[in-house]
Formats: C-alpha cells, sequence, structure tokens
C-alpha cells in the first residue's frame, strides 16, 4: 500500500513539474526577443510565431547550418535570402551577416509575411511552405489528391514537413502561453 501511495505521490510531483511554466520555459527558450519583437512589427507578424519558427529551425543557434546549406537563426537559403534582400531594396546578405540574429531574423520576418500574405494568412500553408518551398505548397494546393479547394490541404504528402507544421503550431501554442511579447 505505501508502495502505491509512494507511485502516485511521484506522479503527482512529476505532473506539477512537468507543467511548470520555469520547466516549460527550458522546453520553449526564447532568445534574441528584441530583434524578433522588432522585425515582427516591422513587417506586422506574430512575433510568437517568428519564435516558434526559431524555436522549430535552429533551436536559436545562431550559427545553424544544414546539410542542404540553410543557414542562421531561420535557417534561410542564401538564394532566398539574397531575393529577399532584393525585394527590401538592401544588399545581399554575405555569410557572415546571414549569421547574425538582426539580417537573419529580419529577412525571415519579411518572408514569413510573404508566405503569410500568399496564404491569405494560413499558418499551416505558410509554415509548409517555408520548410518545403512555395512552390511545391502551391502544386499541393492544386492536387485533388492534396487539396478539395484549392486553397487548403487535406494531406501534406511529405512527412517530414507534415511533423515540420505540427512542431511549428504546437511551438507557437506554448509562445503563446509562456511569455509576453
Amino acid at each position: 500500500m505505501t508502495l502505491w501511495i509512494l507511485g502516485i505521490a511521484l506522479c503527482a510531483v512529476m505532473v506539477i513539474v512537468g507543467f511548470s511554466k520555469p520547466y516549460q520555459r527550458r522546453l520553449y527558450p526564447l532568445r534574441f526577443e528584441e530583434q524578433i519583437v522588432a522585425c515582427a512589427d516591422e513587417f506586422q507578424v506574430d512575433p510568437y510565431l517568428v519564435a516558434a519558427i526559431i524555436k522549430c529551425e535552429s533551436g536559436f543557434d545562431e550559427d545553424a547550418r544544414s546539410g542542404k546549406g540553410a543557414m542562421g537563426l531561420m535557417q534561410l537559403m542564401p538564394t532566398t535570402a539574397d531575393w529577399i534582400a532584393e525585394k527590401l531594396s538592401m544588399p545581399a546578405p554575405d555569410e557572415a551577416q546571414l549569421l547574425t540574429a538582426d539580417t537573419n531574423i529580419r529577412l525571415g520576418c519579411w518572408y514569413i509575411k510573404y508566405l503569410l500574405t500568399l496564404y491569405d494568412g494560413d499558418i499551416t500553408l505558410a509554415a509548409a511552405s517555408y520548410n518545403a518551398g512555395r512552390s511545391r505548397v502551391l502544386s499541393w494546393l492544386e492536387d485533388p489528391a492534396y487539396s478539395d479547394d484549392g486553397k487548403t490541404l487535406k494531406a501534406i504528402p511529405f512527412k517530414e514537413t507534415e511533423e515540420y507544421v505540427k512542431r511549428v503550431k504546437n511551438a507557437y501554442e506554448q509562445y503563446q502561453i509562456l511569455y509576453q511579447l
């Protein structure tokens, strides 16, 4: 009987600790808050969504690099960063600039705003495009196997992208609960 009570008490403590804000903030850290808020404000993007994408893309590692060549906090491909810089009438960033929080977050926020505008504010489609590419998502929307109406996806054919969208949406919810931006 005492082992049973001890087991219940241990489970209760684990639940309390697991749901505590300090513990949750370790799982969902927030770094570069000043840059996130400033750039999100500049491009009228939800800073919680920006934080969620950074968490999922790089885990807030400013020097992160993917095997495919994406760089920085928001894991921007250099060609995408150059295209965004052109849209912003600024010089294309070099590698060192692309790895700085200021440049990477600013370009990433513009790109998120672009994707959200393209998809009428649909976070699922914007996140899917951020991961798999805009042209792929547009082609999925035209394919009846993935979309019934050409505006929403009923299925995401790439497992990696499907999981990415779930992670971004979960992190987005967590950042809204845990922080005041």
